[in-house]
């Protein structure tokens, strides 16, 4: 972008309101361009104060100022009508179930832990008419949204295989009105399988799929107990996954009211994760300085907890947003602390993710040989897990690592690799990375263009995983 982008422009940038591309141009230029930096800051403090004083003005259908008219999350459904026979079941009974299911619980997990030759048959052993089965599978798919940072791939299959089988169920039939239907209607369990599979699809990348998971498990609890919580943790989820993919401002939207929800039952952790979603959320909104100042409440509620996978997040969260800053010194001290705290090997999709935006760290601090190998012992790491397209997007990091360090040779080999896993797992190349292979062949390497062209690329790879699929 030569051209100075005009005040509209930027505003809408602000507001998330530009298409993928458009945003990256934008974001490119400003960080180049201290004019349109500033800018960008003083419209984003305009918009933040008039953000304040809109609940002043507020009426019933306010929603639709972020939501469509046909979005399935642009308002909560109705409570359903069935959960008050809840208050008929005998308090002794309801124990009696739970210590049950409790039990039934951790094989479920471990099963799953496992893969699928071994998951299959445990699942297809429960008797899904009985309540302790039932909520066994609940206590076992909540484990897997308690673990998601550890193996995101695994417990997609998880999910997407549980809620096949509560499908199965309910078309084989069943009595609506049984105890079982009292206490754990179907739904319920439909929906907790969506929701771990629809979470899992927001740390392997593959946003489409995750989309449609999340829109079912909605679905399913508002058409079961509908209850508050779980539809806020639905909510919570999607916010993230509109954020990454390009529509901030519903997710900002759906963090607000999912963190509502989760404060007004006193669930401080799941309160905890609601303001990490909305800082990521305010940081695609390009409102960096107040996603730094949510990270760390978040951080710090965290630490209180001392449930440092949260702790962790929230700490890179935080420090990719001084990156973009341009605090690089603080952003390193951050990651370091990061790398310090979480184990490679206990939890290898967060030190991934802290070693990927470290490595982003170096190449804007000019290390472009630590920040080659940082991209790809965390590409190395990403495809251990199953998340495919963020080791390919690693990769592309360690591209432009190994170009802008003038190694154009290994700049090419690593981008064959991208060229060759890429058909590996889909089953053709892909014209994405044409335009990259041009750029690294020309004469004269121009870092900006290619730096537009890198950071296009992964958001293609985000918006279009195709057949990308997690390894279970």
């Amino acid at each position: 972008m030569k051209a100075h982008p005009d005040d509209l422009t930027l505003l809408l940038h602000v507001r998330g309101d530009l298409d993928e591309v458009a945003r990256v141009r934008i974001r490119r230029h400003a960080g180049a361009c201290v004019e349109c930096r500033e800018a960008l800051e003083e419209l984003s403090s305009i918009d933040t104060g008039l953000r304040d004083i809109t609940p002043t003005f507020r009426c019933a259908d306010d929603e639709d100022l972020v939501f469509s008219p046909r979005d399935p999350f642009r308002a909560r459904p109705p409570r359903p009508a069935g959960p008050a026979k809840r208050a008929a079941m005998k308090p002794e009974r309801t124990l009696e179930v739970s210590r049950s299911a409790e039990v039934l619980a951790p094989p479920l997990v471990q099963a799953a832990v496992h893969g699928v030759v071994a998951l299959r048959p445990a699942l297809q052993g429960l008797q899904l008419s009985r309540t302790e089965d039932r909520l066994g599978l609940i206590y076992a798919l909540d484990e897997a949204l308690e673990r998601m940072v550890e193996r995101p791939a695994c417990w997609l299959v998880f999910g997407e295989t549980a809620a096949t089988r509560a499908r199965l169920e309910r078309r084989n039939g069943r009595a609506l009105s049984s105890e079982t239907e009292t206490l754990c209607p179907l739904e319920e369990v439909e929906g907790a399988a969506s929701l771990v599979a629809g979470s899992a699809c927001n740390w392997t990348g593959d946003l489409s799929r995750g989309g449609r998971a999340l829109a079912r498990a909605f679905r399913a609890f508002g058409h079961g107990l509908g209850l508050e919580p779980r539809l806020a943790q639905v909510e919570m989820a999607e916010a993230q996954r509109r954020s990454f993919v390009g529509r901030p401002a519903e997710g900002l939207r759906l963090a607000d009211r999912a963190a509502g929800t989760f404060l007004e039952f006193g669930l401080d952790a799941f309160s905890a994760r609601a303001w990490t979603a909305r800082a990521l959320a305010l940081s695609y909104l390009a409102r960096e300085e107040e996603a730094v100042a949510e990270f760390r409440r978040a951080q710090g509620e965290f630490e209180r907890l001392a449930l440092w996978n949260g702790w962790v997040s929230a700490l890179n969260g935080a420090g990719y947003s001084l990156l973009k800053l341009g605090r690089l010194e603080e952003a390193r001290r951050e990651y370091a602390r990061a790398l310090r705290r979480v184990s490679r090997t206990e939890n290898p999709a967060v030190h991934a993710f802290v070693r990927s935006n470290l490595a982003k760290t170096l190449l804007a601090a000019g290390r472009t040989d630590d920040a080659a190998r940082g991209f790809s012992s965390a590409a190395s790491l990403f495809f251990a897990q199953g998340a495919i397209v963020d080791g390919l997007i690693a990769m592309l990091g360690e591209v432009e690592a190994r170009a802008r360090g003038g190694d154009a040779i290994a700049a090419e080999r690593t981008l064959g690799r991208v060229r060759a896993r890429l058909e590996r797992e889909t089953g053709a190349g892909s014209r994405l990375l044409d335009s990259l292979e041009a750029v690294l062949a020309a004469d004269r390497l121009d870092t900006t263009l290619l730096a537009t062209h890198l950071e296009e690329a992964s958001l293609r790879l985000r918006e279009e995983p195709l057949a990308l699929r997690g390894a279970g």
